[in-house]
């Protein structure tokens, strides 16, 4: 499953005056910071439910694979995968992330 082009826009989203630039200002929701880079909240959800999709498929997503299960580059998957470890989405060994336990 692969995000459509506008969410992939979206996710290079680096300020927020990108968004009014790009005419992208109505679409519901919010940016959210994650290091020194900005994502729309629809962006980081359908993100998120992709991680969440694949690791339960998978069992673990080596990092190298998350930019092509978003079509997107390094530059963001990496930030996006940092920001689901702190908020508790997945936990981190070397360059593997697993679903975080809720025990």
């Amino acid at each position: 499953m692969r995000l459509g082009k506008i969410s992939a826009i979206l996710l290079g989203i680096a300020a927020v005056r990108s968004i009014t630039s790009w005419g992208l200002g109505g679409l519901k929701g919010r940016p959210l910071k994650s290091d020194s880079m900005l994502f729309h909240s629809e962006a980081i959800e359908q993100a998120r439910q992709i991680l969440v999709s694949f690791i339960n498929k998978e069992g673990q997503l080596e990092s190298v694979k998350f930019k092509y299960l978003l079509d997107t580059t390094r530059k963001f998957a990496i930030p996006l995968l940092d920001y689901f470890d702190r908020v508790g989405v997945t936990r981190r060994e070397g360059y593997t992330r697993y679903l975080k336990s809720r025990g």
